[in-house]
């Protein structure tokens, strides 16, 4: 039995937006052609792969993507995957003609909680405007949205009102993941919050999300800081996701520096141990450990 139950395809490095942490964007020239991909979501779901999510860079100006979900939809693939920054789903006719393709969950990136912050990040003017809208119009149409929140220290303070007004809008599920500073190329460490103030406001938001009918989950803060809360907390090693590349680097996703986590001695004693990953590395790099407590009650 394979190991692998879901893969994210990296079409191409090249996006619409220039986000200030990533390091991916039009210098890169590496991308698949479209009978690449055909090939290797055949090659995948002959082995059993029934999963599969279309990333970049930005998945929606490849002018490969309609003949990619088509090829998907045809070997039979129940999960059909877009993650993007959203900005294109502002035209209401790309919105519909995405959907009725056969991508059935489109995951939407958003840096911040307000257009200033959002676009900030984002590296354009109006980013958030053309997100914000593009989440709406997947939404009146009938998609399932989710939502990949970017943790920093802007967003947390205010992580409970923008977490309830995506639930509001109808986003399903909000992924809360932790700034990260090996995708700044080593810089922006002033923009890492601390776990100890992340996971109060994750409960809080988990809440209002709850109150509205969608779920939050986070692979980045340890239910140590969760009060416990393993409905909240999932291990990226579970998901059995592989990252397939252009250049052909692919690797599991637990292997990659975004999610790799490392134990700390209070872990041993943690009733979590062997089933979180533990804090990332770069984060007890800049942190240290002191702050990492065992989840052990009663």
């Amino acid at each position: 039995m394979s190991n692998v139950e879901k893969i994210e395809v990296i079409l191409w490095h090249r996006c619409n937006c220039g986000c200030v942490f990533c390091s991916a964007g039009d210098s890169s020239q590496d991308q698949f052609d479209p009978r690449q991909v055909a090939s290797l979501l055949m090659e995948h779901h002959a082995r059993g792969v029934e999963a599969v999510a279309f990333g970049g860079g930005e998945p929606t100006i490849y002018q490969g993507l309609p003949t990619a979900v088509d090829a998907a939809r045809k070997l039979g693939y129940k999960t059909i995957e877009v993650k993007s920054n959203g900005m294109r789903f502002c035209y209401p006719e790309y919105a519909q003609t995405s959907i009725q393709s056969g991508i059935n969950l489109f995951t939407i990136s958003l840096w911040g909680h307000d257009p200033e912050t959002h676009d900030q990040f984002a590296g354009r003017p109006n980013a958030f405007e053309m997100t914000e809208m593009g989440i709406k119009h997947l939404v009146h149409y009938g998609a399932c949205v989710h939502v990949d929140l970017l943790l920093t220290v802007l967003t947390v303070p205010h992580l409970e009102e923008i977490v309830g007004k995506l639930a509001r809008m109808g986003v399903a599920r909000i992924s809360l993941w932790l700034f990260c500073v090996f995708g700044a190329g080593g810089g922006m460490k002033e923009y890492v919050p601390r776990l100890k103030h992340a996971g109060p406001a994750a409960l809080a938001a988990a809440d209002a999300a709850s109150a509205a009918g969608a779920s939050v989950i986070t692979s980045h803060i340890p239910p140590c800081f969760l009060q416990g809360r393993d409905d909240l907390y999932f291990n990226i090693k579970d998901i059995k996701l592989m990252i397939v590349t252009p250049g052909g680097n692919n690797f599991m996703a637990e292997e990659s520096a975004f999610e790799a986590g490392a134990q700390v001695p209070e872990c041993e004693k943690c009733v979590f141990r062997g089933v979180c990953a533990g804090p990332r590395r770069e984060y007890l790099e800049l942190f240290g450990h002191q702050e990492i407590k065992a989840w052990n009650p009663g």
